[in-house]
């Protein structure tokens, strides 16, 4: 980060597939993804498109102990008994695409990404999460 002069190893999500340019993580329903929905189309799967999916990770597997591992980094060491993957496919390219001209702009080397954990016992919190992402100005330390 040239502002703070620290400096973060890069975060590392793994990739299943690629689909209209954009990879998504491994651990997603790869078959409920939608192929050809670009920003601003009229097509009968844009509902789909942007409807999120909230969907809980088998803890026992690697990705869910990589995000365990992740989250305990960040701090004091809490007892995890739920990993759940916030899945909208329409908010991840968007993701996706303000990623790749930032990285244009900056290089590869220079992305300074930071994961963002989220905690809550209100179900309802959750329910703007998928629909809208976090939202930073929500979050006391962003």
């Amino acid at each position: 980060n040239t502002k703070t002069n620290v400096s973060r190893p890069a975060r590392r999500t793994k990739i299943e597939r690629k689909l209209n340019g954009t990879e998504y993580p491994e651990w997603w329903n790869q078959e409920g993804l939608i192929e050809g929905t670009e920003p601003g189309s009229t097509s009968n799967s844009d509902h789909t498109y942007a409807k999120p999916k909230l969907e809980t990770l088998d803890i026992t597997t690697s990705a869910a102990n990589d995000v365990i591992q992740r989250f305990n980094q960040t701090g004091r060491q809490f007892r995890v008994i739920k990993v759940e993957s916030v899945e909208n496919q329409m908010l991840f390219d968007q993701y996706s695409n303000i990623r790749s001209i930032i990285q244009k702009r900056v290089g590869k080397d220079n992305l300074n990404e930071r994961d963002l954990f989220h905690g809550t016992k209100d179900e309802n919190v959750m329910s703007t999460v998928q629909q809208e992402g976090f939202r930073k100005e929500f979050n006391q330390t962003a």
